[in-house]
């Protein structure tokens, strides 16, 4: 092995290091950028739920006071996070595991809400919110189908069975 050999395969090597750390870099910078606008998203959404804005709002056209409708609370919650999951900055796997069938309960319960609203807002109100909906609805039924064998599932003792069954 001669010099120049040794001298090439040590450039290469340098190179190699010196790619490596600049995709790395960009990668750092894509998660940077991604952090700060999900800060400046969540800013904004805190400035506009401040109390000074919403009572700015309580006179304007087609405001719906939160104090007289507590839906409206959890419609927008959904909606905001659906837009959340939907433009990737919540995992939409780890949503729909812990949360998708209170996704679900709530939707069903609040879809006759969203279309009364839909009639003067448009198709697209709490659009994000039907997004997560319709993701839970989706990962339920794909569950439902490949549901895990019975071997792999634990005995849960219900030593109240009877009894709530009797005062039915």
């Amino acid at each position: 092995m001669t010099l120049a050999f040794v001298n090439a395969l040590a450039v290469i090597g340098a190179l190699a290091i010196l790619a490596t750390t600049a995709i790395a870099g960009f990668v750092q910078l894509r998660h940077m950028r991604a952090g700060n606008e999900l800060a400046a998203v969540l800013a904004i959404e805190n400035d506009f739920r401040a109390s000074d804005v919403q009572s700015a709002l309580l006179g304007a056209p087609g405001y719906i006071d939160p104090r007289s409708h507590p839906e409206m609370i959890v419609c927008n919650w959904f909606n905001r996070t659906g837009t959340l999951v939907r433009s990737g900055f919540v995992k939409e796997e780890l949503l729909l595991t812990s949360s998708g069938r209170l996704i679900t309960y709530y939707w069903e319960l609040l879809a006759p809400v969203i279309a009364v609203l839909r009639r003067t807002r448009g198709p697209s109100q709490y659009a994000g919110f039907e997004y997560l909906a319709y993701r839970a609805a989706t990962r339920a039924q794909r569950r439902t189908r490949r549901s895990r064998p019975s071997a792999q599932r634990l005995t849960i003792a219900d030593p109240w069975l009877e009894e709530d069954a009797r005062r039915v």
